[in-house]
């Protein structure tokens, strides 16, 4: 028992109150009527008495009916007093109900998602109408609901019901959990795309910026930071041996590199340069030095420029700690923690390397 009470019980109890009050009130209807019977007959064995101010038959008779319909009159309030209190009862506890439902439930709808300032969570599911939800009059109509995971909302949209989010995932609607893309609010990326998607998108982007300058050649490559590792020398002294600690720390070594791959490279004819759009490097300063430099015809033949991947990838590492716990609270694995592709990507760059 979770020390919570069911509003059914409370409804149920409602009516069976009302059902009581009224077989009361009846009852008692009864019960006057019986008395008036009995004290008639009561007084029918008197004929032999004068009229002198005594009550008669009759007399008592008049007296007795009007006793029944004074008394019948409050029976019949009391009943119909005691039938409102039950339909007050049972409403009041129907409407808690409903409000806990919406509280607990929390149903999202077509005209939620179309209200003025209404945004989509950075995560968002894909899932089906649960049992709890399709038996819920609260929840009739609903085309999703919020949730919150962790530390982290989160729009949970029932598929049959996706055509109606102002939203596109990539690369299809197969997957159940998405990401929303750095650049574009409108969209959402499968996790398990994530990461290799915006690698992608990010060297399309240099590609473009590249051809829009008017270069001759570019490169772009993907290099991993070498760890320093942690090693020690033994040294003989005077027949004593002299441990040392050479690099103990898991630092990395300044500019050292291990290419993982050339992603792309290519030669142009050149021409004047054209001012690129800038989506993923928007706020790179690297990128707009070279852009400015370009731009106002610096005579520059050759440049190198080493980028980081993780600026750019739009999940911090805090937030991939929040993202990972909000996967654990719903149950659900993947292959690899969010935060280990963060981590993964901040000892990544990008060798930029551009020709004019």
């Amino acid at each position: 028992m979770d020390g919570k009470v069911n509003g059914s019980i409370f409804s149920s109890l409602a009516q069976n109150a009302q059902k009581a009050a009224t077989v009361a009130g009846n009852k008692a209807k009864k019960a006057v009527t019986a008395s008036k019977e009995i004290v008639t007959k009561a007084v029918d064995h008197d004929h032999d008495h004068d009229h002198d101010g005594e009550i008669t038959r009759k007399g008592f008779t008049s007296f007795a009916e009007s006793v029944e319909t004074v008394t019948a009159k409050t029976a019949g309030k009391i009943a119909e007093g005691a039938k409102t209190i039950g339909t007050q009862l049972s409403r009041k506890i129907g409407e808690s109900r409903r409000l806990s439902d919406m509280k607990t439930l929390r149903p999202l709808f077509a005209s939620d998602i179309q209200q003025e300032g209404f945004t989509l969570s950075k995560m968002i599911r894909l899932t089906e109408m649960d049992k709890r939800r399709l038996d819920s009059d609260v929840c009739r109509g609903s085309i999703g609901y919020m949730s919150v995971q962790g530390d982290l909302n989160v729009v949970n949209i029932f598929r049959k019901d996706l055509a109606l989010f102002p939203l596109s995932l990539y690369p299809n609607d197969h997957s159940e959990l998405y990401y929303v893309d750095p650049i574009d609010p409108g969209y959402y990326i499968a996790f398990d795309e994530y990461f290799e998607y915006l690698q992608r998108a990010r060297v399309g982007e240099l590609q473009r910026i590249a051809q829009d300058l008017g270069a001759t050649h570019f490169r772009i490559t993907f290099k991993e930071q070498k760890r320093e590792s942690s090693s020690h020398v033994v040294e003989a002294n005077g027949g004593k041996k002299r441990m040392l600690h050479l690099h103990a720390s898991s630092r990395y070594a300044s500019k050292d590199y291990s290419t993982i791959e050339v992603a792309a490279e290519m030669d142009f004819e050149g021409h004047d340069p054209t001012l690129p759009s800038l989506s993923y490097y928007k706020e790179d300063s690297t990128i707009q030095t070279l852009i400015d430099m370009r731009m106002h015809k610096n005579p520059m033949k050759h440049q190198v420029y080493t980028l980081s991947l993780n600026k750019s990838s739009g999940i911090s590492r805090e937030e991939a700690v929040k993202i990972d716990a909000a996967i654990h609270s719903m149950s659900l694995s993947g292959s690899t923690s969010v935060l280990s592709e963060v981590q993964n990507e901040g000892q990544k760059v990008i060798e930029y390397e551009i020709d004019f």
